[in-house]
């Protein structure tokens, strides 16, 4: 399968099956159905899953004069920063501190 996009080309030598996805990289995938790209990014390892809950749960005991529905969209948009990102380890702990700057933020200002 093979597409053009913004003059690159784009070249698979190997289908992958979707449950293989998340062991690569993030890349750039050419849909001929939709006729544009699309970034196919790794899920989560179940370790970062697991991290990304604690500090929900973190979060939402720090910040109780906040809802949980506003601690939990926080770190939402905060993982959402990282979705293509190749080096997953320390997502975590960015995630964290994204988010507890914005909620601090939030506290200040209300």
């Amino acid at each position: 399968m093979a597409g053009v996009e913004d003059g690159v080309r784009l070249e698979f030598a190997k289908t992958v099956r979707k449950d293989q996805v998340r062991d690569l990289p993030p890349v750039n995938i050419y849909d001929q159905r939709q006729g544009r790209c699309a970034v196919v990014a790794p899920r989560p390892q179940r370790h970062e899953q697991e991290a990304i809950g604690r500090l929900r749960q973190r979060l939402q005991t720090a910040y109780r004069d906040r809802t949980a529905a506003e601690v939990l969209g926080v770190v939402d948009r905060a993982m959402g920063r990282f979705t293509t990102a190749r080096i997953r380890e320390y997502i975590p702990l960015l995630v964290e501190r994204i988010s507890r700057d914005e909620l601090s933020h939030r506290h200040a200002a209300g």
